[in-house]
């Protein structure tokens, strides 16, 4: 596998696993503020759900394949697996939620920087556009958090 085709699927792998994130503590939150975390977490989750597509179709256009199993798409993901309980305190599922935008936001980074630098600036651009949802989506996390 390609450099290349390895960071991609990393990327596809961790928006796949986000969405199912933020779709877990969007069903199964129970907190005081549910339905105003709920909304948010479904608008989050739909967001990043648009962007699986648009990401594997352009791994086709780079004549790369796209893995499909649910186990791939664990294995390559770089979201935590040490999810806090959706019953839980809703300050730590925000900062779980953060952590793991912190870490998408650094993966389309670095793989942004790689496509500029191997002039495959369709890549970049598209990826530029996700990376500027995440940050959107992590300023209002990060919002929510309590100092």
């Amino acid at each position: 596998m390609s450099d290349k085709t390895t960071q991609m699927t990393a990327i596809l792998s961790t928006i796949i696993d986000f969405y199912y994130t933020y779709k877990y503590f969007h069903w199964n939150l129970v907190d005081s503020d549910f339905i105003e975390y709920h909304e948010l977490f479904d608008a989050h989750a739909i967001l990043i759900y648009k962007s699986q597509d648009v990401i594997a179709e352009r791994m086709r256009q780079m004549g790369e394949s796209v893995i499909g199993l649910l186990s791939e798409y664990q294995s390559n993901s770089h979201i935590s697996k040490e999810k806090p309980d959706s019953k839980n305190n809703i300050q730590n599922i925000l900062k779980y939620i953060k952590e793991q935008h912190d870490i998408t936001i650094k993966l389309l980074e670095e793989t942004i920087d790689f496509a500029s630098e191997n002039k495959d600036f369709s890549t970049a651009d598209i990826l530029t556009k996700y990376l500027q949802d995440h940050q959107k989506m992590q300023w209002f996390i990060k919002s929510s958090i309590s100092s």
